[in-house]
């Protein structure tokens, strides 16, 4: 009998190779592999096969334009979608059977083994959720390999009912062609929280109940087997009293919580109802009367009710404690006060949200999510309060400190760590923090954001489309999540699919400052752009949004396209004006410098970008170039001024766009 193992491999014989290098891999990350390379005389091949794929605790199913052929790779899918076990993985792009269409898969046909690779050490924590453990150093188990496979494996699409596949079919004809990608569709095991409604009599609790159910959202986020749909997402909401089957279509999610807060002085009042989206009806409701102090177990009844209604294994009381929350009623409520502010734009809210968060660790100095949050808005806040960089970087060191102290090995403290490593230019440190984050955080849908200073200034955009393509599964309604996806995509030069989700992106609400900006900056890298037509696009773009924060010193280049000496004597002069203190208007320079050919011009808006003013947009480097600037030794210099070059020789990965030649130097282009 075949010793259960963790996984089992499914995939085509044509693909062998690339099989044997996911089981190897795998064994190394310490997980037992069954996977069908050898026959062992005596054995029932059909048998042993079947056991193992119904005993694996994961079914990882390498899918290629092969697999997707084989009748065998199907039904082991099929079967294993069925037990709950199935890791879909692309080892090559194709279009899957449609029944799996609608589930989100790994993106690692770019992998060739590298165990540091991001999306590989995603599949692997993913996998370590199914599993649930901690994998140990282990070796592949190798099953007996086989002439044809069971006649019970040639059947099973054949005994899949019609009627669920003609449903399959009708519903991807139905969807607009977007939700195929997000959201993902609705199961059995996905949650939108809806904010709570405040029933005060007084409006300005408002924080309160909101805060309460973001809360509830954090909490059940941290439910392995549970996939919540983002905050952004869910709270779009708000106010607008549309039906639930509705909402759980827009956003990909089988149940809904919604519910309503009243707070009296110190009596509290909470209805709490699960409905299922699909049908409108209510799977669990309770009305909860306490004293205002027991807001934090009314918390975790809830979440608790809620996973078991959902049948999901809950550790019902470590959710708030464990991960960072705090017992102080005074405390909660200034950091839900600080989390509402920080919710809203404007300057003035996070100055008044940095506050609060400030009273909250005051009274509770032991509230690492407070501190956490503190640490993030004080990083929004150097982007925008330029004028007090001092201070806000001294304060946030004081920060970090705190954190490392309380929580050495919280998600929360690896987040801030990566961010200012990534800062200081520490690349490799920082690319290890943020792993890190990856490893401990409790969910799946963690935004990846800490990723993007990494991942761009390194060189490695295409690696960003996935994260963010998740991001956006998990958050359908979210301008930001839909301008990272935008900016990866034309990274990776995927211009189509780029113009497609910013067209998207129109259909979304928020400040569109960034997103719009950056689709100007982007016009310039079209194929057309030197055409008549071309530029007729780029001045109709700088002319509408001629306001615009990013882009705004690029508008008088309305007027000069056609006469490029003297829109370069325009763009010299900005660069050069010592007046020029903005580091994200600078690099946006680089652009039209860039265009016009003026490859020193261009690495000269770079380096006072980010070696002079303080930017950390380093992946603009990577884009579209005309002027071939990455060829010039000037570049090569930035590069060591940024310690690239440094992450390049440590890590021996130098990204999309450079090699290394001999044992000293590099090329990039």
């Amino acid at each position: 009998m075949t010793t259960a193992a963790d996984i089992f491999l499914s995939y085509s014989r044509d693909d062998q190779a690339t099989a044997r290098r996911f089981a190897e891999g795998l064994a190394r990350e310490g997980f037992s592999v069954w996977w069908d390379v050898t026959l062992k005389s005596g054995e029932d091949y059909d048998k042993v096969t079947e056991d193992a794929l119904r005993g694996a605790k994961a079914v990882v199913v390498l899918w290629s334009k092969k697999s997707v052929e084989s009748r065998w790779v199907r039904a082991e899918a099929t079967e294993a979608d069925s037990l709950g076990t199935l890791v879909p993985v692309m080892i090559e792009p194709c279009k899957r059977p449609i029944m799996f269409e609608l589930k989100q898969s790994a993106e690692l046909s770019h992998w060739k083994g590298d165990a540091s690779d991001t999306a590989w050490r995603a599949l692997v924590s993913d996998i370590r959720r199914f599993v649930g453990k901690d994998a140990a150093p282990s070796s592949v188990a190798h099953a007996a390999a086989a002439p044809a496979r069971t006649q019970w494996y040639r059947t099973a699409l054949g005994q899949f009912s019609l009627t669920i596949v003609v449903a399959l079919i009708l519903s991807i004809a139905l969807l607009p062609l977007r939700t195929l990608k997000t959201p993902d569709a609705p199961s059995d095991i996905s949650l939108a929280v809806l904010p709570f409604d405040n029933l005060s009599s007084d409006p300005q609790q408002e924080y309160f109940s909101d805060g309460l159910a973001e809360e509830l959202l954090n909490q059940l986020a941290q439910v392995k087997d549970l996939r919540v749909i983002a905050r952004t997402s869910s709270f779009s909401f708000k106010g607008t009293k549309t039906d639930v089957r509705t909402i759980g279509d827009k956003l990909g999610a089988a149940n809904v919580l919604e519910g309503s807060v009243q707070k009296d002085g110190n009596n509290l009042r909470i209805n709490a109802r699960l409905i299922n989206a699909k049908t409108g009806s209510e799977l669990w409701s309770q009305k909860f009367d306490r004293k205002l102090e027991s807001v934090f177990a009314i918390q975790e009844e809830i979440a608790g009710a809620v996973t078991r209604a959902l049948s999901i294994k809950l550790d019902v009381g470590e959710l708030s404690r464990a991960n960072g929350g705090t017992n102080n009623i005074d405390a909660f409520d200034e950091f839900l006060r600080a989390r509402q502010l920080r919710n809203q734009s404007g300057t003035d809210n996070m100055i008044q949200a940095r506050q609060h968060y400030r009273r909250a660790v005051e009274l509770d100095p032991g509230f690492v999510s407070a501190w956490s949050e503190l640490g993030d808005l004080l990083t929004t806040m150097l982007i925008y309060v330029q004028e007090s960089a001092v201070q806000l970087r001294s304060e946030r060191n004081e920060v970090m400190t705190q954190l490392k102290q309380l929580a050495p090995t919280a998600w929360q403290t690896h987040v801030l760590s990566a961010i200012l490593l990534a800062e200081q230019l520490h690349w490799q440190e920082a690319e290890a923090e943020a792993k890190l984050v990856v490893a401990t955080h409790p969910t799946s849908t963690l935004n990846s954001n800490f990723f993007i200073a990494i991942l761009y200034a390194v060189g490695r955009p295409s690696e960003l489309v996935p994260l963010y393509e998740r991001a956006v599964r998990n958050d359908p309604q979210s301008l930001n999540e839909s301008n990272n996806l935008h900016v990866a995509y034309f990274f990776a030069n995927r211009l189509a699919d780029s113009e497609a989700e910013y067209q998207h992106s129109k259909l979304l609400s928020g400040n569109r400052d960034i997103i719009d900006g950056n689709n100007v900056l982007h016009t310039f890298a079209l194929d057309d752009a030197h055409t008549a037509a071309g530029r007729e696009r780029i001045r109709q773009a700088l002319k509408l949004y001629a306001g615009n924060s990013l882009i705004s010193v690029l508008s008088p280049l309305a007027e000069l396209l056609d006469d490029p000496p003297r829109a370069m004597a325009y763009v010299k002069s900005a660069i050069e004006n010592p007046a020029m203190k903005n580091a994200t208007n600078m690099a946006s320079l680089a652009v039209p410098a860039d265009y016009f050919g003026n490859k020193a011009l261009a690495l000269a808006a770079y380096r006072r970008a980010y070696l002079e003013l303080g930017g950390i947009n380093y992946g603009a480097i990577w884009g579209h170039t005309y002027s071939n600037y990455r060829a010039d030794p000037a570049f090569k210099q930035l590069l060591r001024d940024l310690k690239l070059t440094d992450y390049f020789r440590a890590t021996g990965n130098y990204g999309e766009f450079c090699h290394p030649v001999g044992a000293d130097d590099f090329e990039c282009k």
